[in-house]
């Protein structure tokens, strides 16, 4: 993990935020690749995505509900990594 943020952890970013409130194939594979690097990341790139996935939810613009699967499933991965219980 990098204290420094990279210009991956600002794609990374980038690319969640635009899948957010899409419902198409890139939400899973956004999720996929979110929880493949997540270990990778800066420390800053962790809080922001996951801060963004979590406001999402609260404002309900996960898309459909097998988007909705994918995005709970990036939020269980960063709980069971942070040490969190949801």
């Amino acid at each position: 993990m990098s204290a420094r943020v990279t210009i991956a952890d600002t794609m990374l970013i980038s690319a969640v935020r635009y899948a957010l409130p899409r419902m198409t194939y890139i939400v899973s594979w956004t999720v996929d690749e979110v929880i493949r690097v997540w270990d990778d990341l800066s420390e800053n790139a962790r809080v922001v995505i996951a801060r963004d996935v979590k406001r999402a939810k609260e404002d309900g613009v996960f898309g459909m509900p097998m988007d909705a699967d994918s995005w709970e499933r990036l939020l269980n991965h960063i709980a069971v990594s942070e040490g969190e219980t949801q």
